[in-house]
């Protein structure tokens, strides 16, 4: 059948909200929603979606000099339940699942929001 196993995708724009100017915004490709059907492609194609993490370049939009919470930063936190920023290694539960066909063998077609709850409020 070719090519089989799991895929990810890491992207913003899967999500069901914009997110304008977000400091890991990436052009939307749909990979994830092109392949519900794995009995066509031979793979599973699921995405996540991260939600606010620091890193060089989100640090200058969301931290002041200072590291206060600048007036983005304190927009986000207004709206993430989890009241922080989420961290690297805090991805790595959901990615790892995902890849693993005998955690999600039959999980295809979806972006998993890892977000702080940011999804089930109101959005920036």
């Amino acid at each position: 059948m070719g090519i089989r196993g799991p895929n990810l995708l890491a992207s913003l724009n899967l999500l069901e909200i914009p997110i304008t100017n977000h400091p890991a915004e990436e052009p939307s490709t749909g990979f994830a929603e092109s392949v519900r059907d794995p009995s066509t492609a031979g793979i599973r194609a699921n995405a996540v979606a991260p939600g606010f993490f620091l890193n060089p370049r989100s640090r200058k939009i969301l931290l002041t000099e200072n590291g206060g919470l600048a007036a983005r930063g304190q927009n986000v936190m207004g709206h993430t339940p989890l009241k922080r920023f989420g961290e690297a290694r805090e991805l790595l539960g959901t990615v790892c699942s995902l890849l693993d066909d005998a955690r999600a063998g039959f999980v295809t077609g979806t972006a998993v929001p890892v977000d702080g709850g940011f999804l089930a409020s109101s959005g920036v």
